[in-house]
Order: structure tokens, then sequence, then C-alpha cells
């Protein structure tokens, strides 16, 4: 096991993948570029064909002002975007986002702290869907093989060790999302999974 590293907010590189939504993804990069601790960067990927007006003159002025990239890959898949993300960030540490999320301040310095443990490859911070509360839920009894922590309840407030991950709110090492292919592009559509199939690479 390697020694732990000091990591800080200004470590991660925020990665949001997008399309076709408007205020609710302004209101997801306000959020990130309000943290007290910055990130180094906010990479929109964006794969919408169009934009209202007042989402393209915001976004545009955040990058006039070097604050926010909006890459515009001729894609429509979240493995892929988020491979996008990865390939064009520089930074240690990734966290992607979705592009509806009300992140709750601190939410990139706590990310960064957590990856001072070099045991830690993933971390995925809590998701509160809009029928959801949060609430202190253990983890449910363990299973094995690919079923082991399918039904975990991401909007329980309790830490602990899982094997299934969910990229809506997720922090890694680049250098270990490179080492294990970053993300597999073979899962189409909705991409089911797909961040579950990561994380056990």
């Amino acid at each position: 096991m390697s020694e732990s590293e000091v990591f800080a907010a200004s470590d991660v590189t925020v990665i949001i993948p997008t399309i076709g939504r408007e205020e609710v993804l302004l209101d997801t990069v306000r959020a990130c570029l309000n943290e007290r601790q910055a990130p180094a960067d906010v990479i929109v990927v964006d794969q919408s064909k169009s934009h209202e007006p007042e989402t393209l003159r915001q976004l545009g002025e955040w990058m006039q002002q070097g604050r926010v990239k909006v890459l515009n890959p001729d894609i429509a898949s979240q493995p892929a975007a988020m491979n996008v993300g990865l390939l064009a960030a520089n930074s240690r540490l990734l966290l992607f986002l979705d592009d509806d999320v009300q992140p709750t301040p601190g939410f990139i310095a706590a990310h960064a702290e957590l990856h001072r443990d070099p045991s830690v490859w993933v971390a995925v911070g809590q998701i509160i869907q809009p029928w959801q509360q949060p609430e202190d839920l253990p983890r449910p009894e363990p299973t094995t093989g690919l079923r082991a922590d399918l039904d975990f309840p991401f909007h329980s407030s309790r830490e602990c060790v899982i094997l299934n991950g969910m990229s809506g709110h997720m922090s890694v090492r680049r250098d270990r999302c490179l080492a294990v292919g970053g993300f597999d592009e073979n899962f189409k559509g909705a991409a089911y999974r797909f961040d579950t199939e990561f994380a056990r690479r």
C-alpha cells in the first residue's frame, strides 16, 4: 500500500456530462464555482444540440472568465462523455457530477479529503432522489459476486466501504481511472450499471 497523499479542493477537476439541460445545469455549475475551496477546473461535457439563449449566455460568460471549460463532443453517451472529461482533465482527482445535482457546500473539499487514504479508489457522495430524504440506514446484508452492494441506499448518511458505485456524485484518482481503462463505452442508451462495472474493475 502506498503512503497517503495530501489532496485539497484545488487538486480536483469537476466534470459534468450533460445533454438537454438548461437552468438545472447552470445551478449545478454555479454551486461548484461558489465553493469556498475552489476546484482546479470545472469541465462541462455538453452533448446538447442546442440551448436556450440564457444557458448559452451564462456558459459563454464563464468561459470568457476562464472559470469553466465547455467541450462539445458529437456523442450521446454518459460513459463516453465521462471519458472525454477524463482525458481533458489534468488534475490528480476527478469529481464526476450529474447535471442536476444540488450539492452541499464543502463537498469538493470533502471528496479530496477522502482520497488521502490510499486504499480509497473511488468515493461516492450521498445521492438523494427527489422522493427521498437523508436517512441513517445501514449497509444491506452483504451479498457476494456481482450482486454485492447493488441495493446500497445512496441516500444513507452513514459512511461505509462499498463495492458498487454511482457516477452522479463520484470522485476517483485520475491515474487510477486511466489505469483501469476509463469507462466502458459499450454500454449504450441509458448505460445502466456502467458505473457498477467501472467500480468492479
